[in-house]
Order: C-alpha cells, then structure tokens, then sequence
C-alpha cells in the first residue's frame, strides 16, 4: 500500500513539473488544459 501512494504521488509530480514546464515555457501566451492538449497543439503547430 505505501509503494502504491508513492507511485501516485511521483507520477502527479512528475505530471505537475511537465505542466508546469510546457505552459510557462513552450508557448506562454496558450492556455493548455493538460498535457494531451500540449500534443494535439504541439501536432497542428506549424513547422517552419
């Protein structure tokens, strides 16, 4: 059971930090809702 909460409290941290990273860092000005909607911005982003 305290190896289960573990991995849960990693994982929303780890969730947090990537989050946190993408929307202060890759386009600041976008509101992402969560990190599928960092990959479906990151999909239909022009590549020039």
């Amino acid at each position: 059971m305290v190896l289960a909460r573990l991995m849960v409290w990693a994982f929303c941290r780890a969730y947090y930090f990537a989050f946190y990273v993408i929307e202060h860092h890759v386009d600041p000005g976008y509101r992402f809702s969560g990190l599928i909607s960092f990959v479906a911005y990151a999909l239909r982003k022009d590549r020039k």
